[in-house]
């Protein structure tokens, strides 16, 4: 550790990009506390990793001017940064076990809407505080938000933040995670995004672990501009996107479609796409591009690789960095 911190501190001046990977056992302390008195002139791109238990430290990164850093990536570890002192910021994305009372909130808050930022990410999976939806937060350059979810918790963080968002441009909206408390909690302010989100066209549903069908018809009435839809598995999904009620049919304008499994694909699969495809096609809404992992296209066959076009699934393509300069410590 400190032969990598010696070298992030000799060449702190030509460092565009920066990634850190800190393993369990490291004193993170000892690390942070040199990181934050490197100055960054040339940074634009920053990433911290702490596997392990989360951990929170008090040494504040970024102090002197950072005019170049458009991304910060915070995974498994909270580090205090004043994010409203960098000018060109655009892309963010934080764990949130610090959050533990409204006044964490409230700070996060604060720092956000400080910022012109397009790309938000919040891992809301350890925050122990939920949302109130009474702290506002408005973010009018906001172009794509994500948040992870787990646990009981999960339809609590989404019905307190969704409802204390306002985000007038964000096209691109996420939810990552299993959700197991009845839909009906998140229905009643779902009916209001379709107003609310007027530019939301790219939408990753989470995973219902009851009342998927339930859920999946109300998103497609709620937000029903959608041309990019991101799901789990396909049977809840199939049946909704093939349901017509009367001349409509759900998601109309619908072009992509991105499924991650949790299984291998099988010849059923590949049917059950095909009657997909040709469903969808025969009510004039056809399904262009099926979005995979890499190794799923190669197991269908040659009737549903004649009717779609194939792309792998790549999750991080609006974050704005490229390539990483990585240190793992």
């Amino acid at each position: 550790m400190p032969i990598v911190a010696q070298l992030i501190e000799t060449h702190g001046d030509s460092i565009f990009q920066l990634t850190c990977l800190m393993d369990r056992g490291v004193d993170r302390e000892i690390f942070l506390r040199r990181l934050a008195s490197v100055t960054f002139p040339s940074l634009k791109h920053f990433a911290i990793q702490g596997r392990g238990e989360s951990t929170t430290t008090k040494y504040e990164l970024f102090r002197e001017a950072c005019p170049a850093l458009m991304s910060v990536h915070f995974d498994g570890i909270y580090v205090p940064v004043h994010l409203q002192r960098l000018p060109r910021l655009t892309a963010v994305h934080m764990s949130c076990h610090h959050l533990l009372s409204r006044n964490d909130i409230q700070e996060l808050r604060d720092a956000l809407v400080q910022t012109s930022i397009i790309h938000l990410e919040l891992n809301l999976k350890d925050a122990e505080m939920i949302w109130p939806p009474d702290i506002i937060f408005n973010l009018p350059t906001l172009q794509t938000f994500s948040m992870g979810l787990r646990g009981e918790s999960a339809m609590l963080h989404i019905t307190g933040f969704m409802v204390a968002l306002h985000a007038p441009r964000m096209s691109v909206l996420a939810f990552t995670g299993d959700l197991r408390d009845p839909f009906d909690v998140l229905s009643p302010q779902i009916i209001g995004w379709r107003d609310k989100f007027p530019c939301l066209r790219t939408f990753g549903c989470p995973r219902f672990k009851n009342q998927a069908l339930e859920a999946l018809r109300l998103f497609a009435q709620a937000i029903p501009n959608l041309t990019v839809l991101r799901y789990y598995e396909e049977n809840s999904l199939f049946t909704v996107l093939q349901e017509t009620r009367g001349s409509s049919i759900a998601w109309p304008n619908l072009r992509t479609l991105s499924l991650s499994y949790p299984r291998d694909l099988c010849c059923s699969t590949s049917a059950a796409f095909v009657q997909l495809l040709k469903t969808r096609k025969a009510f004039g809404h056809p399904i262009e591009v099926l979005m995979l992992y890499s190794f799923h296209s190669r197991k269908f066959n040659e009737e549903l690789i004649s009717m779609v076009h194939f792309e792998p699934i790549r999750y991080d393509k609006e974050w704005p960095s490229s390539s990483s300069r990585s240190f793992e410590i």
